[in-house]
């Protein structure tokens, strides 16, 4: 009798749910070792870049497509892959991809990933010669209150204005 009493209580014990992954760290992480390999120097997180390349995650998840933004810099988009590594693997499999994770005279990079509501993740990497200091501000406004969006047009915008 304990004994199944014993057993009845340990099945309704649920395992401690798992911490969650910081995939973009994890991407960020893999980017940097990839560059040492080439004796390439680091990328640094901006906060600009990645919102850009979050919001971009997003809007892809959002839409169901999987489309280049107008992004000024070297930009990989991906979807399909449930880790970091796999997405890593794909763009590292890829001349074009590879490429840009490995540029030169880049300092700067973002990497969003977003979940569709069929369960795809989309993925975005973006990296920057400067910092993206507008698209920053525009970001914390956003974080301020909802009146703000980094759309496509407000960044074309913006990043027309950069090229000036």
């Amino acid at each position: 009798m304990k004994s199944l009493l014993l057993a009845m209580l340990l099945a309704q014990v649920a395992p401690a749910p798992l911490p969650p992954v910081d995939e973009p760290g994890e991407v960020v992480t893999m980017t940097n070792a990839q560059r040492a390999q080439g004796g390439i120097p680091p990328l640094e997180i901006d906060r600009g870049v990645q919102a850009s390349a979050q919001q971009h995650a997003e809007w892809m998840a959002a839409h169901g497509s999987m489309t280049h933004s107008d992004y000024n810099g070297c930009e990989n988009i991906a979807a399909g892959q449930q880790s970091s590594a796999a997405v890593m693997s794909a763009w590292m499999n890829s001349r074009g991809h590879r490429a840009n994770i490995l540029r030169g005279g880049v300092r700067y990079m973002g990497i969003g990933v977003a979940v569709a509501a069929n369960g795809v993740k989309y993925w975005c990497f973006q990296a920057a010669a400067a910092p993206f200091r507008i698209l920053e501000r525009i970001a914390e406004k956003a974080q301020r209150n909802d009146s703000c969006d980094i759309g496509s047009c407000e960044r074309r915008r913006i990043l027309r204005w950069r090229r000036k």
